[in-house]
């Protein structure tokens, strides 16, 4: 009986303590949708003008969605407009169960405190056993800021260039940092690098809102001319995904000494995106005929974005096959066989077939790899973040012994 007494009261101090408090701090959750899994993590924080409330899905490698939260008693309910989405549940303490609804669907959700854990055994620890320098280049009023890894010799240095979006030196997204791994890779083989955030993103200065394929590729022949006049007597650059189309359009100017291609696009920037929009139809379960029905409707809202955003339209209109066909330094071009955004049948191939007669292409597709060149789970552009692998070490091998071949 004793027993059954203290069992109830740790349960009342349990409902009391929850009861009326914010829950500040992170919940995750992993919410079972119809083949798939999506984690998602409400963010709590308590600031000047009351609760702020944000959420990540790391799945999507999307991060700071604002939202709204609110509570009554236990009951508490975190809404993210710009989704249409709600969940309400019921806070113990430990956990907040209840439900999440979104556009008419609804499926159960159990938020547990603290953010989900995440594995990235590639990532260096300190103390590194290279230098580090912290540098800010400046193209006319914008300061880009970033980090030169200086292992040994000043004669190379290799430019990073990211991917599409808001993208830091690191190239941080779905919880790895593919640019921070590659860096220190040639860093320990005595390579040179400098990455750097992008225009309105990190430490650098400047708009994220009014970028373009143009400013980017501005941005980046600034931190290709500082290292000119700084005496380094060879220049590449590394670009992932839209980083190797700035590098082809800077290559076939005459600009840097060597190029390498990660996952770069050759076709039309148009054509990648619908295709990617098809990839993501099928993946969902649409079949022939509904494809074909939604594609006009798709190709409509693409442009319409465009209109209101000047990266959209700036990729879309981009052919890549001029710069890539003026292109006459060494070019290390790679891809992932699993690659659902930038389709090695679409793009690899478009470089082989334009470069490989020249003698100055060395091109590799990697069977089983996806766009981030880590080894597939079969989960197309959901599965980045599941996956420890931030970068295949065959791939960062594979680009040591080319540059070794080329400096």
């Amino acid at each position: 009986m004793l027993k059954k007494i203290i069992y109830s009261i740790i349960c009342l101090s349990v409902w009391a303590s929850a009861y009326g408090q914010t829950p500040t701090g992170s919940w995750h959750g992993d919410l079972e949708i119809p083949g798939r899994s999506l984690t998602l993590v409400f963010n709590l924080v308590e600031g000047e003008n009351g609760t702020e409330c944000t959420m990540d899905s790391p799945d999507e490698g999307v991060k700071g969605i604002p939202a709204s939260f609110s509570a009554e008693g236990l009951n508490v309910t975190f809404e993210v407009q710009s989704l249409g989405a709600k969940f309400t549940g019921i806070n113990t303490g430990k956990m907040i169960s209840g439900t999440f609804s979104q556009r008419g669907m609804s499926f159960p959700l159990a938020l547990k405190s603290g953010r989900p854990a995440v594995s990235r055994p590639q990532e260096p620890g300190l103390p590194l056993p290279y230098e580090c320098k912290d540098l800010t280049i400046r193209n006319g009023e914008i300061e880009l800021s970033g980090t030169l890894t200086l292992p040994g010799s000043k004669d190379a240095v290799i430019v990073m260039l990211t991917g599409s979006g808001a993208q830091n030196r690191n190239e941080e997204l779905f919880d790895h940092k593919p640019f921070l791994v590659i860096s220190d890779h040639l860093a320990k083989e005595g390579i040179s690098t400098f990455r750097y955030d992008d225009r309105g993103t990190g430490a650098s200065t400047g708009d994220f809102s009014t970028v373009t394929i143009e400013s980017n590729t501005e941005d980046a022949r600034s931190a290709v001319r500082y290292f000119r006049d700084l005496g380094y007597k060879k220049i590449g650059l590394l670009g992932h995904s839209e980083g190797g189309l700035l590098a082809f359009i800077l290559a076939s100017q005459k600009e840097v000494d060597f190029v390498i291609s990660l996952a770069g696009p050759a076709a039309k920037g148009e054509t990648i995106i619908m295709d990617q929009n098809l990839t993501a139809l099928k993946q969902a379960g649409y079949d022939d005929e509904q494809i074909e029905q939604l594609m006009p409707q798709l190709l409509g809202s693409v442009r319409q974005q465009a209109a209101a955003n000047p990266w959209i339209q700036s990729f879309i209109n981009c052919e890549p096959k001029g710069a890539i066909e003026a292109t006459t330094c060494p070019v290390l071009a790679l891809n992932g066989s699993k690659d659902v955004q930038v389709r090695p049948d679409l793009n690899l191939s478009v470089i082989k077939e334009i470069l490989g007669e020249k003698g100055n292409l060395t091109a590799i597709e990697y069977e089983g790899l996806n766009h981030l060149f880590q080894h597939s789970i079969g989960e197309g552009a959901t599965e980045y973040n599941k996956i420890e692998e931030t970068i295949s070490t065959q791939v960062l091998d594979d680009i040591t012994n080319w540059l070794k071949t080329i400096l």
